[in-house]
């Protein structure tokens, strides 16, 4: 019954990219679809693996999932990051998305899988509402997203650990998982414990609720900003934004952001940012992450990515 649950995501014939750590979610990913993709004529998985340099110990990690890599068959590609020991979660996940996006790019591959679960949806969403960022912060862990697949969203922690277990797989256990000084660890083994299981799954249903609720807003926000922009460019009046709402800039603002890639933000730069574009002076410029950012003139504001 638990082999029979665990993929939720029907793949195409192609190639994949699978992001494996060498933890006990990403080894559970690796052994399932080994096992429903048997056959290397249809699907072709790429082992891929990220050494961030903020561990001493993170290359026997890296041996480890080539020597698995290895093991099923698979090609493997690792990258060393040398972030060092105080680089921040945001900045790590930015380096290992990037790696994976040119992975995939390299291969042609049809997305890159990632062996996200349920836990994670929940960590992601509380994460979030303390860091301010929007009714999207409960609903960012999507289960498809352009080039990602999450096919284990449906599935708590206790499902892939029992299945590890009752399959005997090996995995490498991450020291830095308990360090709380992280929020998603303080998020983890802090706050989530003391929940039961029902506040959880209704924190689920929530987030479920609420996704359908974004896509119908998404679409409504499309059609309003999109027509506005200048001549299909990045390109925002000002005169029009200053005569939104302030709620409702701040959502076609955020909106803005997701065009252009920019996912590292929290409420008080939303805040700041719609406010300037408001009634800030000619010239002003915001460096944002992801290499974007915006420039204000007289008559608009201009979403771009960073000169070089």
């Amino acid at each position: 019954m638990l082999q029979k649950n665990l993929v939720t995501t029907s793949l195409a014939n192609g190639t994949y990219i699978l992001a494996v750590s060498g933890g006990v979610d990403s080894m559970v990913m690796l052994d399932m679809l080994s096992k429903q993709y048997s056959s290397k004529m249809k699907h072709r998985f790429i082992v891929a693996h990220v050494d961030h340099g903020i561990r001493e110990n993170a290359s026997r990690d890296a041996a480890f999932v080539e020597n698995a890599a290895a093991k099923y068959g698979y090609m493997f590609e690792k990258i060393e990051s040398k972030l060092g020991p105080d680089a921040s979660e945001a900045r790590a996940r930015e380096a290992r998305y990037g790696f994976l996006a040119r992975i995939q790019k390299k291969y042609n591959a049809q997305a890159v899988i990632t062996a996200h679960h349920q836990d994670d949806v929940i960590e992601t969403a509380i994460i979030n509402i303390l860091r301010g960022t929007n009714r999207r912060g409960l609903t960012a862990l999507e289960s498809h997203e352009e080039g990602i697949l999450r096919p284990f969203l449906q599935l708590s922690k206790n499902d892939i650990v029992a299945y590890a277990n009752q399959k005997n797989l090996e995995w490498v256990e991450d020291e830095t998982n308990t360090d709380t000084k992280y929020t998603r660890n303080y998020v983890r083994h802090v706050i989530l414990p003391r929940w039961s299981q029902e506040n959880k799954a209704s924190l689920v249903s929530i987030i479920e609720t609420l996704r359908g609720l974004n896509t119908q807003i998404d679409a409504e926000l499309s059609k309003l900003v999109d027509r506005k922009l200048h001549k299909d460019t990045l390109v925002m009046s000002r005169s029009w934004f200053v005569h939104l709402p302030h709620d409702v800039a701040k959502e076609v603002l955020v909106y803005m952001f997701r065009k252009t890639g920019v996912k590292e933000y929290d409420s008080a730069l939303i805040e700041r940012l719609v406010v300037d574009i408001k009634v800030g002076k000619n010239g002003k410029r915001y460096d944002l992450c992801c290499h974007q950012i915006v420039e204000l003139t007289k008559r608009s504001a201009r979403f771009s990515g960073r000169k070089k």
